[in-house]
């Protein structure tokens, strides 16, 4: 379930936010493709070879498995880069995190990066749900604008 943020009338807390979900979204994607991923080395596992791609009269025979294989490969290659890639995207938004209020942190930490309800959050950091939102706006914005803010 990938939560949606509502627009904000400052541009530049809209482009904070999206940069926040995009880490979320790469993950989403990311264990996408490691499922279709696993799916083929499954078919690869258990698929025999099949003599009925044999031509008698000439032409070449279609080897299932050699396709299944390299689909497999050019998918790991995908996945490795997708991952190298959340990984840079995660490390720079943590150093920005890092610049803001503790419970500004935890609070975008939360709701961005883990997908927690803005009700959750407040259950778990034992706040009201207005003060979560109140955190998260001001968060966001001391993100968007870092020392400005």
């Amino acid at each position: 379930m990938i939560q949606r943020e509502r627009q904000y009338k400052d541009p530049r807390l809209n482009a904070a936010a999206e940069e926040l979900w995009s880490y979320r979204q790469r993950q989403f994607e990311i264990k996408r493709l490691q499922a279709k991923s696993e799916e083929l080395r499954d078919r690869y596992s258990v698929g025999a070879i099949a003599y009925d791609g044999i031509r008698v009269q000439g032409g070449a025979r279609k080897d299932k498995l050699v396709q299944i294989a390299v689909e497999w490969a050019d998918l790991q290659g995908e996945i490795i880069a997708r991952t190298a890639e959340a990984e840079h995207a995660l490390w720079e938004i943590e150093s920005r995190l890092r610049t803001l209020r503790y419970n500004q942190r935890q609070v975008l930490e939360l709701y961005y990066i883990k997908g927690y309800s803005v009700i959750k959050i407040a259950e778990m950091m034992n706040y009201s749900e207005i003060g979560v939102r109140k955190i998260k706006y001001n968060g966001l914005k001391s993100y968007a604008y870092g020392a400005d803010a």
